[in-house]
């Protein structure tokens, strides 16, 4: 309920974290980064990704 309302409803950003959650995406993003040669320095921000209202 907190994210800004510059990234749209937080029902619509929660429904997209299940749906993903759901399909694999975070496992697979994970396992990629996982596989960098460098994990120490991997870092994920979420905050610079925008999702324009109605996009999947």
């Amino acid at each position: 309920m907190d994210i800004p309302a510059k990234y749209g409803s937080y029902k619509t950003a929660w429904r997209r974290l299940r749906r993903w959650q759901g399909e694999g995406v975070w496992d697979r993003i994970f396992r990629a980064l996982a596989s960098m040669r460098e994990p120490s320095r991997v870092c994920v921000d979420s905050s610079t990704v925008e999702a324009k209202k109605g996009e999947k």
